[in-house]
């Protein structure tokens, strides 16, 4: 488990750099990251973190909001950062597992129903509450052998190339909506 944080002045003014990821990057539903409103720190910054290798994004990486309104939800880095420098903020733990497998299974759980009422029944404080790492080593995930963990990444991942397809059907169906009003009403 690893977090970092932002420059002192935070990053308001920064507009090119490393993509500085926080709670607002986080879908609120779907354990996607959200790149519509990137945030950057300076190059120097982030080459501070790479070299002691702290909260550096890397593939499969789960990404835990631990404070504020969107306190645990949950995304799992796919292929956003190919190719891009990125890094968390304070408002993110970052978690990784030796075993990719076991890693997808932990972001499915911790997405899931189940992980998700986990999460929020250790979230401490009342005005702005957040998960702590003391609270957050504490949760106990229930993990069926690996075998079992295989099966059940492999079928969500079943579903969820379904769901992204599906949804890639309906843009192009929208875009085709509005193509035909377009061309018909103009």
């Amino acid at each position: 488990m690893q977090s970092a944080n932002r420059p002192k002045g935070g990053v308001a003014n920064i507009n090119s750099g490393a993509l500085s990821l926080g709670g607002e990057h986080i879908h609120n539903t779907s354990g996607y990251v959200n790149l519509d409103n990137p945030k950057f720190v300076p190059v120097e910054f982030y080459e501070k973190f790479k070299k002691q290798d702290k909260g550096i994004i890397r593939k499969f990486d789960i990404l835990l909001c631990k404070d504020g309104a969107l306190t645990g939800k949950v995304a799992l880095v796919r292929d956003e950062f190919i190719s891009k420098e990125a890094m968390i903020n304070e408002h993110i733990f970052l978690l990784r597992c030796d075993d990719i497998n076991c890693q997808k299974f932990l972001f499915y759980f911790l997405h899931s129903t189940d992980g998700q009422k986990l999460l929020r029944s250790k979230i401490t404080g009342s005005a702005q509450g957040g998960l702590n790492s003391t609270n957050l080593r504490q949760i106990q995930i229930p993990l069926p052998p690996l075998k079992i963990q295989n099966q059940i990444v492999q079928s969500v991942e079943f579903v969820e190339a379904k769901i992204n397809l599906l949804d890639t059907n309906l843009k192009n169906l929208e875009n085709k909506k509005s193509e035909i009003l377009s061309d018909n009403l103009n």
